[in-house]
């Protein structure tokens, strides 16, 4: 079996979202800290559900409101707090 699937968004992304971040979230801070410590040059979006500020960036309240395509997503999300759980996470 062969794929052709381009594998350079996952691990050469443009841009990453950090779904469900929160100033009370310490998982959030330390992704968005090793991404711009590591030197990570393109966008990150910071997905709240409440938008405003989060870590002291500009903060997006869905991923909707992206302003540009998202290539790697990090979900940082309760289970209680996502509406439809993939069945591959929960088994």
């Amino acid at each position: 079996m062969s794929s052709s699937a381009d594998l350079g968004p996952l691990f050469a992304p443009r841009s990453v979202a950090l779904i469900g971040a929160t100033d009370k979230s310490p998982f959030s801070w330390s992704t968005l800290t090793n991404l711009v410590d590591n030197g990570f040059k393109g966008k990150i979006y910071l997905v709240n559900g409440r938008g405003g500020e989060v870590h002291g960036r500009p903060a997006i309240a869905s991923i909707a409101d992206a302003d540009g395509p998202v290539d790697l997503a990090f979900i940082m999300l309760l289970k209680l707090q996502f509406p439809v759980w993939p069945t591959f996470i929960t088994g």
